[in-house]
């Protein structure tokens, strides 16, 4: 097509040179149409090159976009965990608040949920950065793990100090073991795990640069 369009170019210069009145005007104007292909060429080269990369940045985040994904899924099993432990744990305290006695029943509960406790916390410690995943990203994600991480353990931490405190043989009367469940509660207890920032910058860097956005549309970011 190109070569088509060079002979055909050509043709009417030919053509144009024979009925041109002033031959150093035509001089004039071939110079100007050579300035003014020679740009257009040099546009549509970049445009093409930009285009090449484009694609190659589309499928690099496609791929690592899948790949966080679906370490973030398992993630939020792991978060889902932590969460049910918290709320039974949250239910035991609270129902000790206004029982009457103090029973075996009640050591046994707490005693089973420091165990599921602690095999979260496994889990948890357990986790691993995907390997493939971005350098930058892997940094980012390094430090939702370790806030996790420090999470779980002040959860385990809490949970093993009310057993501790709780054998009905060492129990003095019910109001003195809630007391002693709130003050272990306020002191051992994680403010909150917050990990909102990280994921955001993740999600920044896995996000389709806007040039790159109006050539080919990504599916939208992982939740």
């Amino acid at each position: 097509m190109e070569y088509l369009l060079c002979i055909v170019a050509t043709a009417i210069l030919i053509a144009l040179y024979k009925f041109f009145p002033n031959k150093k005007i035509f001089s004039y104007f071939c110079i100007f149409l050579c300035m003014v292909f020679a740009m257009s060429a040099y546009i549509n080269n970049r445009h093409a090159e930009k285009i090449e990369v484009s694609h190659e940045q589309i499928e690099t985040i496609r791929n690592q976009q899948k790949i966080f994904s679906d370490w973030y899924a398992d993630y939020q099993k792991n978060i889902d965990g932590l969460d049910r432990i918290w709320q039974i744990y949250f239910d035991f305290t609270d129902t000790l608040k206004t029982a009457k006695i103090y029973e075996q029943k009640d050591f046994l509960q707490i005693s089973e949920l420091e165990i599921e406790a602690i095999d979260e916390q496994i889990k948890i410690h357990n986790l691993k950065v995907p390997e493939k995943l971005d350098d930058d990203c892997k940094k980012i994600l390094s430090e939702v793990i370790r806030k996790t991480q420090i999470y779980s353990d002040a959860q385990v931490k809490t949970i093993s100090a009310v057993k501790n405190i709780s054998n009905p043989d060492s129990v003095k009367s019910l109001e003195d073991l809630n007391k002693k469940i709130k003050n272990i509660t306020i002191r051992e207890s994680p403010t909150g795990l917050f990990t909102a920032n990280e994921i955001l910058q993740i999600r920044e860097i896995l996000t389709v640069p806007e040039e790159v956005d109006k050539i080919e549309k990504l599916p939208d970011n992982p939740k």
